[in-house]
């Protein structure tokens, strides 16, 4: 689980937002006849999305 994740990237030139998260979940569970093999994942949150050449993708 997270909550409030932020990940920031800095260089000489400018301070950029990498990743901020305000909620996270994940839950990956063996089968059990009370959960039926329930797995879930949710997550809200804004991410750089990466080209090729490991350059950030203008979205």
């Amino acid at each position: 689980m997270k909550i409030a994740y932020l990940s920031i990237l800095v260089n000489d030139k400018n301070i950029e937002l990498d990743e901020f998260t305000l909620y996270g979940m994940k839950s990956y569970m063996p089968y059990s006849s009370l959960t039926d093999d329930l797995s879930y994942q949710f997550e809200l949150a804004v991410k750089k999305e990466y080209t090729e050449n490991m350059d950030f993708k203008d979205t």
